[in-house]
C-alpha cells in the first residue's frame, strides 16, 4: 500500500499497472482534440496576426527589432506599425534575423512573408512548450519512480502529467500564443533548468538560467536558489553563460563601442525606469506607466486596489490617479516576504527530495513573476511548473488528481480563463490570475512545509 499527498491509501501496483496501460477511448478522444484545437488556434492566430488591417500581435515588436540588428538600424529606437519599441536584451533580436520585417515602404528582399513568419513562429512556440513539459515531466518521473516503474511514453500516466499542467495554465499559454510572445521560449529554457537541477546537473542548469536571463532580465531572480544552496558551480556556470549572452556575442556581432552603447540606451529607457524610477519617459505610454497595461505585479495590484473606483467605473486608458508614493516600497516588501516564507517552508525538511527542490523553484517562479515591476497575463505561463509538480503529488490512482485537488486545479485555471472573457477585463485589472497563481505558490509551501513523503517521491 502506498499513501498519496491527500492522504488516502492506494494500492500502488494495481494503479501503476492501470497507468502504464494506453489512454482509454475517452481519453484518446481528448488527446486528438487538444491537438485539433491547437491547430485550429493557430488559424485564428494566423488571421489576426497577419490577414488584417492591423496586426494584432506583438511579433512585430521582435521581428522588427530583427531588422534593425540585420541592417544596422539602432535596435532600441527602431518601432513596429503601432509605435511599440523593442524591451529585451539584443540577444534574441539577433536569433530572430532569420525571420526579420522590415518597416512599410523598405526593401522585403531576401526576407520571409510576415504571415510565414507568423506560422514559423507559432510553430515554434508549441515546439517549446512540448520541449518544456516534457523535459520537466520526465526529470519528475525519474524522481517519482526511480528506476523502476517509470510511466512508459504514450500511457495514460505518461499523458496526464504533460497535458493537465497546460491545461490548469490555458488562458495564460494562449495569451502568449495570441500575441507571438516569447514566454513559451521562456518556459521551456526555465523547465530545462529545473529538470537539470532534478538529474543533478548543475552547471547545465546554470547556464539553461543564464539563457533565460538573456531573454527577458527578470529570471535573475531565480538566482536565489543557488546562492541559497551554495551551489558554486550553477553560480559560475550562469555567471559564465551571462557573460557570453550578454556581452561576448553582442559584442562579437555588433563590435564592442556599439555593443556598450546599446547596453546604456537599454539601462536608460527601461531598467532604470522599471525598477529604480529613472526619469525617462520614453516607454511610459507602452509598458511602464501604472495605467498604461494591463501589468498583473504587486505594484500595479496595490494601485489598482488602492482606487478600486477608478479601476471598477474608468476604462484603463482613460485612468489618471499616480502611483502612490509608498506602492514601489510595498511591492518589494511582499516580494521579499514571499520568498522568505518560501525559503523557509523549503528548510522545514532537512532533507529535501528531488520533488521538494522542483516545489521550492516553481514558488519561487510565482514570486519571481508578481515582483516583476511590469508583468503581464502571459506571463503566468510561468507558473506550469507549479502546477505539475502539484498534480504529480495529488494524483491517487497515478493519472488524475483526487477530488479536492480537482476543484483546485480548476479553480486555478478559471482565474486565468475567466478574465479573457469579454466584460470581465476588471478582473484582469484586479489581479484575477495573479490570485490564482498565488494560490498554486501557497500550496506548493504548504507541502513544502509539511515534507513531500518519501512514499511519494524520491
Amino acid at each position: 500500500m502506498n499513501w498519496t499527498a491527500g492522504g488516502r491509501r492506494s494500492d500502488s501496483h494495481g494503479d501503476r499497472a492501470a497507468a502504464s496501460a494506453p489512454p482509454r477511448r475517452r481519453e484518446r478522444a481528448g488527446i486528438a482534440i487538444f491537438f485539433l484545437c491547437a491547430i485550429g488556434f493557430g488559424a485564428i492566430v494566423e488571421m489576426r496576426s497577419a490577414w488584417l488591417n492591423a496586426r494584432m500581435t506583438d511579433l512585430d515588436v521582435y521581428l522588427r527589432a530583427a531588422w534593425a540588428v540585420r541592417t544596422g538600424h539602432d535596435l532600441y529606437t527602431i518601432t513596429d506599425d503601432s509605435g511599440w519599441h523593442y524591451h529585451y536584451p539584443p540577444l534574441f533580436a539577433i536569433a530572430l534575423i532569420p525571420l526579420a520585417d522590415p518597416p512599410r515602404g523598405e526593401s522585403r528582399r531576401g526576407t520571409l512573408p510576415f504571415g510565414a513568419a507568423v506560422a514559423i513562429w507559432y510553430g515554434l512556440n508549441l515546439l517549446f512548450l512540448g520541449l518544456a513539459v516534457n523535459c520537466l515531466a520526465s526529470a519528475l518521473e525519474r524522481a517519482r519512480f526511480q528506476t523502476s516503474g517509470i510511466p512508459p511514453p504514450g500511457s495514460r500516466s505518461w499523458w496526464s502529467l504533460r497535458l493537465l499542467p497546460i491545461l490548469i495554465c490555458l488562458g495564460p499559454i494562449g495569451v502568449a500564443l495570441e500575441r507571438g510572445q516569447a514566454d513559451l521560449l521562456l518556459l521551456a529554457l526555465l523547465c530545462a533548468m529545473i529538470g537539470a537541477i532534478l538529474n543533478g546537473r548543475r552547471i547545465a542548469a546554470g547556464i539553461w538560467l543564464a539563457g533565460a536571463i538573456c531573454l527577458k532580465l527578470f529570471p535573475l531572480y531565480l538566482l536565489i536558489y543557488p546562492i541559497w544552496r551554495r551551489d558554486l558551480p550553477m553560480i559560475a556556470a550562469c555567471g559564465l553563460g551571462l557573460v557570453l549572452g550578454l556581452a561576448v556575442l553582442p559584442a562579437a556581432y555588433f563590435g564592442p563601442a556599439k555593443a556598450m552603447a546599446y547596453a546604456r540606451e537599454w539601462n536608460q529607457v527601461l531598467i532604470e525606469p522599471a525598477v529604480f524610477g529613472g526619469t525617462d519617459r520614453s516607454r511610459a505610454g507602452e509598458l511602464l506607466d501604472i495605467n498604461a497595461t494591463d501589468n498583473q505585479s504587486f505594484v500595479a495590484l496595490i494601485h489598482r486596489w488602492r482606487n478600486l473606483d477608478e479601476t471598477l467605473g474608468v476604462a484603463r486608458r482613460y485612468r489618471v490617479r499616480p502611483l502612490e508614493r509608498w506602492a514601489r516600497a510595498a511591492h518589494w516588501s511582499m516580494a521579499i516576504i514571499l520568498t522568505l516564507l518560501t525559503l523557509l517552508a523549503a528548510r522545514a525538511n532537512p532533507r529535501p527530495s528531488a520533488i521538494a527542490h522542483e516545489l521550492l523553484l516553481a514558488g519561487l517562479c510565482i514570486i519571481m513573476i508578481l515582483a516583476s515591476p511590469v508583468s503581464h497575463l502571459h506571463y503566468f505561463t510561468l507558473a506550469l511548473p507549479a502546477a505539475m509538480g502539484l498534480l504529480l503529488l495529488a494524483r491517487v490512482d497515478e493519472v488524475y488528481a483526487g477530488r479536492k485537488w480537482s476543484w483546485f486545479f480548476a479553480a486555478v485555471a478559471a482565474s486565468g480563463l475567466i478574465p479573457l472573457l469579454p466584460g470581465l477585463e476588471p478582473l484582469r485589472d484586479l489581479g484575477m490570475a495573479g490570485f490564482g497563481a498565488l494560490g498554486l505558490w501557497g500550496a506548493g509551501a504548504i507541502t513544502l512545509r509539511r515534507g513531500v513523503q518519501p512514499s511519494n517521491c524520491a
